[in-house]
């Protein structure tokens, strides 16, 4: 608790709150260029892009019962795709999602398809996991149709609908944005 309150001014009464300003959880890119647009109609607890992407728990595959938490999925350099489904009929758009997406940030995407229990996953190619406990609908306020790309530093870059153009024009601005910065050899 030393290390905190050196250099740091908090309240001793909330040491937390200055263990999570020290480790730079409480940092935030909202509003930055390179993450989405907030959606204002989400709950106040919602993340938004340019949060910390939370964890959640007791996600399962199929095949494999033993439960899995989110932030393992982020052991992997580079983005991770996130889609949401608690219907069938989204369940089955999901591929052609991520093959998109996929062709836009690069073969470094990780992409995971996060379904309500009872969805049925048989046709679907992208490796899924249940949300068995509604861990991750939960934290992540999450909707049918909805997706998440996580930056690798674990921040929401993108929080919206499944939609290709969505996901793509975020793509577009994180690609062109590290393009800028790259010094050109020559």
């Amino acid at each position: 608790m030393a290390a905190a309150a050196t250099g740091v001014r908090f309240d001793g009464a909330d040491p937390f709150l200055a263990i999570r300003r020290e480790a730079q959880l409480l940092v935030g890119y909202r509003g930055s260029p390179i993450v989405g647009a907030a959606d204002e109609a989400l709950p106040p607890n919602a993340p938004q892009a340019g949060d910390r992407a939370p964890d959640a728990r007791g996600l399962v595959r199929d095949i494999v019962r033993f439960p899995v938490r989110l932030f393992e999925l982020f052991r992997t350099p580079g983005h991770a795709l996130l889609l949401y489904a608690d219907s069938d009929a989204t369940a089955a758009t999901l591929d052609d999602v991520a093959d998109a997406v996929r062709t836009a940030l690069g073969e470094d995407l990780v992409v995971h398809a996060i379904l309500a229990d009872g969805v049925d996953a048989t046709a679907l190619v992208t490796p899924a996991l249940r949300d068995a406990a509604g861990d991750f609908r939960a934290a992540y306020a999450a909707a049918d149709g909805v997706s998440f790309v996580v930056r690798p530093d674990g921040y929401l870059g993108y929080r919206g609908s499944a939609d290709v153009a969505g996901i793509v024009g975020y793509a577009a601005r994180v690609v062109a944005s590290a393009r800028e910065r790259t010094p050109v050899a020559g």
